[in-house]
This record gives structure tokens, C-alpha cells and sequence, in this order.
């Protein structure tokens, strides 16, 4: 098939992106000119309805263990005693990381420290082709500090004086726009900002253990639901949740005292599952995985009504590590990824801790003799 009839492809899915026919089919065709990372942003499972779910899960599913039992381990280490990190953007092409006094930016490609600065490094938040994070200084102040790609693809290295005692929440996965919280006289304040320019977006109200949902334009903070992108509603907006977690959409996660619940705040449903033990829960967009100290559970998710299918569960002990993206996972003690099967698809070195993946699922980070970046050859910039 020639690039223009690809390209024609392409521009017809972005114009229909729930026709999910249209999805595999095209997920097909990258697949046969062995476009197989291409392949894997077509058959987004989230886009998918349930008829064709199946289908394009088990595309989904190929392709992750396909890659992940290519990854090795990138020549460089962040050390040990990394303070504040390291963090890695999803481009795979910038690494901060953090010592006592000090912090650094990475240029992954060329395996070489690039910048080296006085500050303590504090919550990195990586995005696509960027890394954005607070540095503390010896004397108390502080400044957002970041590392992005520029134009020519080059890393530039740059930093912002907050505005009054403004702090960061987040960034968004595009890295276009960043969230931070200003202390008022009657509490506190979010604003989104846009980037690289940081002029104002949006704001309203904030609360300490808030989130920001950036693919349906609301925050969510323990007592009420806030659109804060134009022409956004709320199904609902008085709102009380504990220990939030965001499960992507409009999807978020609160602790209740005999389990946990599950609320999208535009479709307005709310789900409970009940267990009398904690509950971990992993969520790829579709798929649901909830595990207990002895079992997991996997669901797909219907994200307009909140009907849960169950799909089957396994005997996994402790709270595995799930992969962002299928149904891979590491044991809560081991060096070994493994299929939902027990299968094992990438064996690290023996004394290796894989404990978070980066890169939107692209890279892992285990500690060893330091902390080690693991991704597939040639997956960088």
C-alpha cells in the first residue's frame, strides 16, 4: 500500500476516531509494512467498542510483548543515591535526576550528562519531550526548572520564578500545558497554564490531593468536580472521594472503607468493589485489573455506562506492577516480567528490582547498581 493511501488512512480515523473497524483494519495495514509501533497507537483500546474489543486487544497484547522481550539495558546509570528521581520524558530522549545538592539533565541518545545545576531536584513530571519539575535551593526558594525539546530537537534547559508560593501540580502528557496551585487568603488555587509560554488558561478552585484530567478538561479534588476547559461539563459537582487516583478518560478512583469506587465525572456512573482487603488497581484506558493480596481480577470497562465485564482472574500474589499498557506485569518481588498467564517474557539479571515503567510503557526502570533504564534497541528521540 503506498503512503498516500496510508496517509488517507490516517486522516479518515482522525475524522471518525470510535469507528473501530476503521482502527483495526488500519492497525492491519501498518502491520504488514512492519510499522508495528504505529500499529500499536491505532489500536488504541480505549477508542475500541465492545463488539470489537477482543480483536484489538489481542492486537494490543502481541505488540507490548513483542517490544518488551526486546528491551535491554540503556548504557548509562543513574546513580544510586538519585534524590528527586530519575525521571525519563516518553520520547525516551531526556533523563533528570537528582542528588542532595545538585541535579542533572540527560541527553539519553548520546548517553552524556548535558547540564549540571545547584538545586534540589522535587517532583519531576515527564510529558512528551519534556521533563518539568520544582528545584529547592539552600536558602529556601524555589523555581520551575525544565528540560524540552526546542524546534531543532535539540534539549534546552530553562527555569521560571514561581509566581508568589505557586507550586506544581502536574504536566500534561502532550507537554502543552502545566498545572500549579497558588496559596489565596481563601485557600487555594489551580491554574493551567499553557507552554512554553506559560500564559494563563484556565482556574478555579484547589485542594492538597487534587488531580487534573487532562483528556477531559477537569480537575478533581477531594469535595468537587471543576471544568476547566471551554465548553466542558461535569456530570456531576459536588464530589467526595479519598486518596484519588486517576484512571484515564474522565475516569477517577476513591478509597472506600470496604473497598474501592470508580466515578467518570462526565458520563455521571459510579461502581464499587467490594473487599474487606486493599485494592490496587491498574487501568490501560479499557481494561480494568484490581488486585487483593492473592488475586487479580481483570475487566473490561465500558466507559459510557460503567459496566464492568469480567474477564477472568489469576492467583497473583501481593500487588503486582502492571504494565500502563496490557496485561504484563512484575511480581511485587522478582526480576522477571511476566504474561497475565505466568509467562515469562523479559528475564532481568538475577539481582535486579524493575520497579516503574516510563515512557508511556516503553521503558523500565529497575534499581541495581543503580538505577538502570531498560527499553527496546534504538527506541530514543
Amino acid at each position: 500500500m503506498s503512503d498516500d493511501a496510508i496517509k488517507e488512512m490516517e486522516r479518515t480515523l482522525r475524522g471518525s476516531p470510535s469507528d473501530s473497524v476503521l482502527r483495526i483494519r488500519f492497525a492491519h495495514t501498518l502491520l504488514r509494512i512492519g510499522r508495528d509501533r504505529e500499529a500499536l497507537d491505532a489500536v488504541d483500546v480505549a477508542e475500541i467498542d465492545h463488539e470489537h474489543y477482543e480483536d484489538a486487544r489481542e492486537i494490543a497484547d502481541r505488540l507490548w510483548r513483542e517490544e518488551i522481550a526486546r528491551f535491554e539495558r540503556v548504557d548509562f546509570l543513574f546513580p544510586y543515591d538519585s534524590r528527586g528521581g530519575p525521571a525519563v520524558d516518553t520520547t525516551g530522549r531526556i533523563g533528570v535526576f537528582g542528588m542532595p545538592s545538585y541535579h542533572r539533565v540527560v541527553d539519553l541518545a548520546r548517553r552524556e550528562v548535558i547540564h549540571h545545576e545547584p538545586g534540589r531536584l522535587n517532583f519531576p513530571c515527564p510529558a512528551r519531550g519534556g521533563i518539568y519539575f520544582r528545584v529547592v535551593h539552600w536558602n529556601g526558594s524555589s523555581r520551575i526548572g525544565w528540560a524540552r525539546l526546542d524546534g531543532r530537537g535539540e534539549i534546552e534547559v530553562g527555569s521560571r520564578a514561581p509566581r508568589g508560593d505557586e507550586e506544581l501540580i502536574e504536566v500534561s502528557p502532550a507537554g502543552d500545558l502545566i498545572a500549579v496551585a497558588r496559596q489565596l487568603r481563601r485557600g487555594q488555587s489551580f491554574r493551567i497554564l499553557s507552554l512554553p509560554s506559560f500564559e494563563l488558561v484556565a482556574k478555579g478552585p484547589w485542594e492538597h490531593g487534587g488531580v487534573v484530567l487532562w483528556e477531559s478538561g477537569h480537575v478533581v479534588t477531594p469535595s468537587r468536580v471543576v471544568p476547566w476547559r471551554e465548553g466542558v461539563a461535569a456530570a456531576f459537582r459536588d464530589f467526595t472521594g479519598n486518596k484519588l487516583q486517576k484512571l484515564g478518560g474522565s475516569v477517577v478512583a476513591t478509597d472506600e472503607r470496604s473497598g474501592i469506587a470508580i466515578h467518570d465525572v462526565v458520563h455521571g456512573w459510579s461502581k464499587r468493589l467490594e473487599s474487606k482487603r486493599k485494592v490496587a488497581l491498574a487501568h490501560d484506558g479499557r481494561t480494568l485489573r484490581a488486585s487483593t493480596r492473592s488475586r487479580t481480577f481483570e475487566y473490561e470497562l465500558d466507559p459510557e455506562t460503567g459496566d464492568l465485564f469480567e474477564r477472568g482472574f489469576q492467583s497473583i500474589p501481593g500487588h503486582p506492577l502492571f504494565h500502563p499498557g496490557t496485561d504484563l506485569y512484575i511480581p511485587s518481588e522478582g526480576s522477571r516480567v511476566l504474561s497475565w498467564d505466568g509467562q515469562p517474557v523479559l528475564e532481568l539479571p538475577a539481582d535486579a528490582r524493575p520497579f516503574y515503567w516510563v515512557m508511556g510503557g516503553h521503558g523500565l526502570l529497575a534499581l541495581r547498581h543503580g538505577y538502570e533504564l531498560w527499553r527496546a534497541p534504538g527506541d530514543a528521540g
